[in-house]
């Protein structure tokens, strides 16, 4: 099922609460006759389905809007239930969806979309208006998946190593070619240049202790402060077992070496 079909409405009030439009009053309601009252809900309304910044959200109300969204992404709010309106993404949002931190677009967040509990790539704009908009009920994560604030900046510290393909900072924003800059945060300051998906296709995302990487690999973990880890170790990727040690041990924040049987190394 597509994405842009993986939607619920739920009440026009959850709507009103979570995406800036308005419950329409009651009959009994009192007016002093000097506003049209069914003119603010429909100016509410159309407020709702499009944020400041041009970003997009969509739900059945949205009428037509929503059924021009190529992909509908929904998210679960702190309680872990589904919200009831999702981000309608565009063209240039192309990696919404690629799960964390394996983010090709440089400055890509994370958030929990509803279809399966991972953590996806997501346009920048999306978190920065909901931090606009006073919605801390979905919240967004750094690529390493330490929390976002929108405050934080990433410090310029310097290169830990060469010959590693890490990025960032005195290490530099190049890239080999195939490859892009994985993982910077507040917190891991220098980023790692890695494949999105494998040569010719395949995953390459792992799980801390269940592995699932190939022979010769080891699933790369970031380490977090340990209310995050277990969100973190459900977001891993795989690379060479001799460069994920070594990355492991110069990279400013810290991180995890998985091998086969959940061996760390």
């Amino acid at each position: 099922m597509p994405l842009r079909d993986c939607w619920k409405l739920s009440v026009a009030a959850v709507l009103a609460v979570h995406c800036g439009g308005a419950v329409e009053p009651s009959d009994s309601a009192e007016t002093d006759g000097s506003t049209d009252a069914s003119a603010e809900t429909a100016v509410d309304a159309a407020s709702a389905c499009t944020f400041p910044n041009g970003v997009r959200i969509c739900s059945e109300t949205c009428g037509a809007d929503f059924k021009s969204c190529e992909v509908c992404v929904q998210f679960k709010d702190v309680d872990g239930r589904k919200m009831a309106v999702g981000t309608c993404t565009t063209d240039g949002d192309k990696m919404l969806g690629a799960r964390c931190p394996r983010c090709s677009e440089p400055g890509y967040l994370c958030a929990q979309q509803e279809i399966d509990d991972t953590l996806v790539c997501v346009n920048p704009a999306i978190c920065e208006t909901q931090k606009a908009r006073g919605d801390s009920t979905r919240p967004c994560y750094w690529p390493d998946v330490t929390p976002w604030s929108g405050a934080e900046p990433i410090p310029n510290v310097g290169c830990p190593a060469a010959g590693l393909d890490l990025c960032g900072g005195g290490c530099g924003d190049a890239c080999p070619t195939g490859t892009s800059c994985f993982g910077r945060s507040p917190s891991h300051p220098i980023g790692i240049c890695a494949r999105v998906f494998r040569e010719g296709g395949g995953a390459l995302g792992c799980r801390r202790g269940s592995f699932g990487c190939n022979t010769g690999e080891a699933c790369f973990i970031y380490k977090v402060d340990p209310t995050q880890q277990m969100l973190a170790n459900e977001h891993g990727f795989c690379m060479q077992v001799d460069r994920c040690i070594s990355i492991k041990n110069v990279l400013p924040g810290g991180a995890f070496c998985t091998g086969v049987g959940g061996t760390e190394l």
